[in-house]
């Protein structure tokens, strides 16, 4: 009987996140060799870390998903790489009190106007005015204010009442 000898696998990080293994050997962050037994089946998984993502795999694993199985039938590269969430930042202006709202949840923009996402994630802004407006507005106005900064006092100045200048 011919014993063969075992097997290495190697694993580079780029950027923010780790790589584990099952069976295990591989943690990496600190551990990110190990050789392996000729034919076993090793699964490597991919966790971002804070605000990251994981962006994909290159080398002997390849795609976006976050696990990757290989056979260990010879010597093993493979690279993980991790990016930055996008970050949305929702700017209000003008001197009034509305505040803008996302979809999916995050932006609530009165206290936190900035939220990183996916990529890939569409995200639906709502601006919503402050009671004040809102008692002056038809219902049919107020949903037309989408995440657009409207000067009601230059659009519909008839609207505003006597007030010199309200902005969402």
């Amino acid at each position: 009987i011919v014993e063969e000898a075992p097997i290495q696998l190697s694993v580079t990080v780029q950027g923010a996140g780790d790589v584990t293994s099952t069976p295990a050997g591989i943690s990496c962050g600190s551990d990110c060799s190990e050789t392996y037994d000729v034919v076993t089946g090793v699964t490597l998984t991919a966790t971002p870390e804070g605000s990251a993502v994981f962006a994909g795999w290159s080398g002997a694993c390849t795609g976006t998903a976050t696990t990757c199985t290989l056979t260990m039938n010879g010597p093993k590269l493979v690279t993980a790489t991790f990016s930055n969430k996008p970050v949305l930042t929702v700017t209000k202006a003008g001197s009034g009190s509305g505040t803008v709202s996302s979809s999916p949840g995050g932006v609530d923009c009165g206290t936190d106007c900035t939220e990183p996402y996916n990529l890939g994630t569409t995200v639906t802004l709502t601006a919503s005015p402050s009671r004040k407006i809102q008692n002056f507005l038809k219902p049919d106005e107020l949903k037309r204010l989408d995440a657009a900064l409207i000067d009601l006092a230059a659009e519909q100045p008839e609207r505003m009442l006597g007030f010199n200048a309200l902005r969402l």
